[in-house]
């Protein structure tokens, strides 16, 4: 709509986990060797048949949402094109030295024999209850600093006492970790001590709880400072609370000497790294004993602080003791009741523990309930956190994370703006390398090829980045080989030549494919499929995702982009919160309050779904999905709307053919210059609300416009120029200069509202441009109208005519007011209304602004005063209260007051109070009261004309002013006023109103009757009701008897007849009904042939109606009488 080419190619995610556990539950498979068994071939196969499974629902629910892509120039992760881009970009950071291989602690599946990521294990959790423990780990007395050792003097044995969750990973430990900046204590146990604390868990009937809680008489034993309470109450009975014997930094016990549980049967020669005391920054005084136990092969902070000290990981100190089957391993760091256990069964834990309680190193055992991963495929499998050995891409690198940040900081924007430095930021600061390597079988192959030396290969590496590059690399005579897939099954099965040494049986691939982040991160320039001129592609102006993608999508994007072409991948990201249900819960199948998008878009629309979430709150805002209220977005605006337009359409069609081209029609009126400045502030609003992203306050805006202001104001002033009331006299032109008017606001509506719900209002733009241009065109479809701008409209703003109808819209305010204090009909006309002038206004403008009050309030006549003849119209219908303030006189005359108050009623009467017992207080006291009638208007006449008021009294003279006293105004009967607004309203009835009112009554009821026929005839397949016959008979409600006068006239009987499209040859008015008449008609109303309707009466001039009425189409050959 702005003139941008929008490329919007719909992207499809082939590979992955979904796609594999989806074929995997379909064949009934579970692990990677029952896969292999299957054949990874067909599974493969089967694999990218599913992805196109549900192609089509997704298309037609794209297209019934209205999600603006291109179907069928799609990309998908596994064309061959898109894949071989992904190889250009591995290639680069290969030759660019950002591709490295390394250990990482992943998360590992031994049932499956699958790694996964963070991402993907989030989804896995399950509450499990598990065996913990807690260790002693003897300290080496030679190793201990002189200060601590003088500490323990005396000491039989001293123990460094850690907690663990996970008992199966201590053969493979080969650090203890404490925090510098925690206190650490050394506690002495002075005597045997077997009981438990009450409360304390136990490990069940094998391990009771006297066996877990065991001590040594005089041993000593380290633990953190803080925690020492709780283990207090965990290890200790009262009888045998731990005496602390030393006190220290966590800084002292770095360097310090352990002797490990499972020690090896062959250790190296050189240990000195091993089994010693570090600093780790993990570290807290949280749970535990506020020390860990470090095995680097299964957590990622003990691999990672390992690394940082730079232990070698390849020592077999440090190796793995479980292997990729999830069982111990048969080395010498294993104990050989040990190994083939299954590290993920409980039976192993026990045994663990029955080992550690034989050696003497339990102290207790206790249960913990908590969240732990478990397999994606498979709920029951649980997961390891397990040292392998990847391929990474390196962000850690210091040059890249500096480079990150300042692309980020300088040329990335944010919505919300503190996503940039905040979540997103520091994701950025502390960015790790990236394992790129799965070990998986669906996926883009990773193009590494080794020239293996065990096989008689020379060690050299190769990275392939394109199907012709493989191709020239096949051995000779297979270089004609066809490549038009370029996953494992296919790559795997090629031999290459290897370019270093020549060798052609040496050569293989690494066995991983590519995380399927990658295969995102590489979306914007591998869709175009052109690894030529990937760098010429320009920079993504706009992307969007929930929160989550901080540390996914938005991070992968941009750190591709960095490495590759140094420059960021968008310019401008939008961070979307989550939708929710209407609790607040994250929907799930698991809780079955997921939303059927369809239910919805069939019930209430999809214009109706996207208005509501986009209007409920800011974009980056959680939103909870509520039912009900997506049904009263659909009220609230697009009801109002299409009402608004089917009026137009319905008057449009109406006005003759030559109004409708012929003449001036450049909107003199104030009120449809009011509804375009309205407009070009609504079309300003709009183009800032989707400048900053904030959806809901344009949507906000567009509800209130179209609510209240086109409308309730617009619309139902418009109705004036339609009215076949005759005090209504409006220039030439004014109909088509009205609907002329609306149909330029309906179009900038429809345009505006387009981005955000785009089904209704094109259905509506085209219709109105057909109806300007006389034709229907494709190209009348509100997405390729042009986008309305500030300075397309800037023309219309027009402060003045806002204030004028600022006024209007005030008066009409106060009329109301002032109406639903009585009971007076609504329909019931008044003769009279007077205004006080905006000195401001045009003299024409009054003119129209009066008649549109009059029309809005249904008033015969509308006067509009100067401000000074206002108030005298006041003082007419006003009777002045006069009453003195006592507050100041007291204050001035004290004790003379009294005097001063008689004084005064001696002149003016006595001063009266309305209220009883505010009455006998006044004379009592002699006030509080006031003056009413002519006693006050003589009174304020002489403060008015003199300025001031002499009394005497008793020889003294007393001159009292204005602000003495308090002036209030009683309207006088028949009229109702609103000082503040300067409206005056006449209430008299006479018989011109009363026939008006009946008139209006009877149309209204005439209105209901053809809706309701006309629903049934839809029923029936039928069209809607035309021109009918209408019979009419009036009761007037007075004595128990009807008037002998009428009371509806011939004029307003017409007015009816031509308001209800009755034929008025045929069409009946009786008003004088004899009693059989009344007899008959009552008979008729309870048997259903007649329609009776009750006409409120008001005071003596209207006393009420009682009216009957037959509506017949005229179609039907019917006499009217005979009911």
């Amino acid at each position: 709509m702005q003139g941008f080419v929008v490329e919007r190619k719909a992207g499809w995610d082939a590979h992955g986990l979904p796609v594999e556990r989806e074929v995997e539950k379909t064949l009934g498979l579970n692990t990677l060797a029952e896969v292999e068994s299957f054949g990874v071939e067909r599974f493969n196969r089967l694999c990218a048949e599913s992805v196109w499974k549900y192609q089509a629902e997704w298309e037609n629910l794209t297209r019934r949402m209205g999600y603006w892509t291109d179907m069928k120039n799609r990309y998908a992760t596994l064309d061959l094109e898109y894949m071989e881009s992904e190889w250009w970009a591995l290639q680069q950071l290969w030759k660019k030295g950002f591709l490295e291989r390394g250990y990482k602690v992943m998360p590992y599946s031994p049932k499956t024999g699958c790694t996964y990521s963070n991402r993907d294990v989030a989804v896995g959790y399950k509450e499990v209850t598990d065996l913990t423990c807690y260790v002693r780990f003897p300290l080496v007395a030679a190793s201990l600093p002189p200060k601590l050792t003088d500490l323990l003097c005396g000491a039989a044995e001293a123990s460094l006492l850690a907690w663990t969750s996970t008992p199966w990973t201590l053969p493979g430990n080969v650090l203890l970790a404490v925090n510098e900046t925690l206190m650490y204590v050394f506690v002495e146990v002075t005597e045997a001590g077997s009981a438990a604390a009450e409360g304390g868990s136990d490990r069940g009937p094998k391990h009771p709880e006297s066996e877990t809680s065991h001590f040594r008489p005089g041993e000593v034993l380290c633990v953190a400072e803080a925690l020492l309470p709780d283990l207090e109450k965990k290890m200790f009975s009262a009888a045998h609370k731990p005496k602390v014997v030393a006190r220290l930094p966590g800084s002292e016990l770095v360097g310090a000497k352990y002797a490990p549980p499972f020690p090896a049967e062959n250790q190296g020669e050189d240990c000195t790294q091993l089994w010693r005391v570090v600093a780790g920054s993990f570290v807290d005084s949280k749970t535990g004993t506020g020390l860990v136990h470090v095995a680097p092969m299964y957590g990622e902070d003990d691999f990672l602080l390992c690394m940082s000290l730079g232990f070698d990981l390849s020592r077999p100190e440090c190796q793995h003791v479980v292997g990729q089957d999830g069982c111990f391993m048969g080395n010498s760091r294993v104990p050989v009741s040990l190994q083939g256990l299954d590290v993920t069964c409980e039976r192993t834990q026990e045994e663990v523990l029955d080992l550690l309680q034989q050696r003497e190193r339990l102290c207790l055992v206790e249960q913990l309930t908590h969240s732990y991963p478990h397999c994606w495929r498979n709920k029951n499998h649980r997961l390891l956190r397990y040292a392998m050995e990847s391929w990474f891409v390196t962000m850690g690198d210091p040059t890249v994370r500096v480079r990150m940040q300042q692309l980020n900081r300088e040329e990335v924007r944010f919505a919300p703006e503190r996503v940039k430095d905040g979540r997103f930021g520091n994701w950025l600061k502390e960015s790790r390398d990236w394992c790129v390597s799965r070990r998986r079988t669906w996926g883009c192959p990773l193009p590494l090829w080794v020239c293996h030396k065990e096989l008689g290969g020379c060690g050299a590496e190769c990275c392939v980045g394109s199907s012709a590059e493989l191709r020239s690399m096949l051995i000779p005579g297979c270089e004609e080989v066809m490549l038009d897939d370029l996953h494992t099954t296919t790559v795997d099965s090629l031999q290459l030549q290897c370019s270093v040494c020549s060798s052609v049986t040496a050569m293989s691939r690494e066995p991983y494919v590519l995380d399927c982040w990658f295969d995102s991160g590489c979306a914007p320039f591998a869709q175009h499929y052109d690894t030529k001129d990937n760098a010429d592609h320009p920079v993504v102006d706009f992307v969007a995702e929930g929160q989550d993608q901080c540390r996914g999508w938005f991070y992968n994007l941009l750190a591709l982009s960095t490495t590759l072409f140094d420059r960021p991948a968008f310019k401008k990201c939008l961070v979307l919160g989550l939708v929710l249900d209407k609790d607040g819960k994250k929907m799930s199948k698991s809780l079955g309050n997921g939303v059927d998008p369809w239910h919805h878009f069939n019930e209430e629309g999809a214009d109706a779904v996207r208005w509501y979430l986009l209007g409920m709150c800011a974009p980056w805002a959680d939103r909870r999905f509520d039912v009900p209220k997506v049904r009263s977005a659909n009220q609230k605006f697009f009801c109002i709307l299409f009402n608004v337009s089917k009026w137009w359409h319905t008057q449009w069609s109406a006005l003759p053919e030559q109004e409708k081209s012929g003449g001036d029609y450049s909107r003199p009126g104030v009120l449809n210059r009011w509804v375009l400045s309205r407009l070009a502030s609504v079309v300003q609003s709009c183009n800032e609300s989707f400048e900053k992203d904030q959806f809901h306050v344009a949507v906000n805006t567009l509800e209130t416009f179209v609510g209240e202001d086109l409308s309730k104001v617009f619309v139902r002033l418009s109705r004036a120029h339609f009215s076949r009331d005759p005090s209504l006299t409006f220039q030439p032109g004014a109909k088509t200069r009205c609907l002329q008017t609306m149909r330029t606001v309906l179009l900038y509506v429809s345009r505006l509202v387009a981005p955000l719900a785009p089904f209704f209002v094109d259905t509506l733009h085209r219709s109105l441009m057909e109806s300007l241009t006389g034709f229907a065109s494709p190209n009348h479809s509100v997405h390729l109208a042009a986008w309305p701008t500030p300075a397309d409209v800037s023309s219309w703003l027009d402060p003045l005519v806002e204030k004028q109808m600022g006024w209007l819209l005030s008066l009409m305010e106060a009329g109301r007011a002032l109406h639903a204090k009585g009971d007076r009909p609504g329909r019931l006309p008044l003769a009279q209304a007077w205004v006080s002038r905006k000195e401001d206004a045009e003299s024409t403008s009054h003119d129209e602004l009066a008649q549109l009050l009059g029309f809005a309030l249904n008033v015969r006549k509308v006067c509009v005063l100067s401000q000074e003849q206002f108030q005298e119209k006041l003082q007419e219908v006003q009777e002045p209260v006069l009453a003195p303030n006592l507050g100041k006189l007291g204050a001035r005359y004290k004790e003379e007051a009294k005097e001063l108050l008689n004084a005064l009623e001696l002149e003016f009467g006595p001063l009266i109070v309305n209220d009883e017992k505010k009455q006998k207080k006044a004379l009592a006291k002699k006030g509080p009261g006031s003056w009413k009638g002519s006693n006050a208007e003589k009174a304020l006449q002489l403060l008015q004309a003199e300025g001031e008021l002499v009394v005497e009294t008793a020889g003294k003279t007393y001159n009292l002013h204005l602000e003495d006293f308090n002036v209030s105004w009683l309207t006088r009967e028949g009229f109702s006023v609103s000082p503040e607004a300067g409206l005056v309203l006449d209430l008299t009835v006479n018989a011109e109103q009363v026939s008006a009112y009946l008139a209006k009554e009877v149309v209204h009821f005439v209105h209901q009757l053809r809706k309701s026929v006309d629903k049934q005839r839809l029923d029936k397949g039928q069209g809607s009701l035309g021109q009918v016959f209408l019979c009419v008979v009036v009761q007037e409600r007075k004595n128990g008897s009807a008037s002998e006068e009428p009371v509806l006239t011939d004029v307003d009987w017409s007015v009816v007849l031509q308001a209800t499209m009755a034929n008025p040859l045929k069409s009946l008015l009786v008003q004088r009904p004899d009693p059989k008449v009344l007899v008959d008609c009552e008979v008729a109303a309870r048997d259903g042939r007649l329609q009776s309707l009750e006409v409120r009466g008001y005071g003596d001039s209207c006393v009420g109606f009682r009216v009957f009425v037959r509506c017949v189409d005229v179609v039907e050959e019917v006499d009217m009488w005979k009911w």
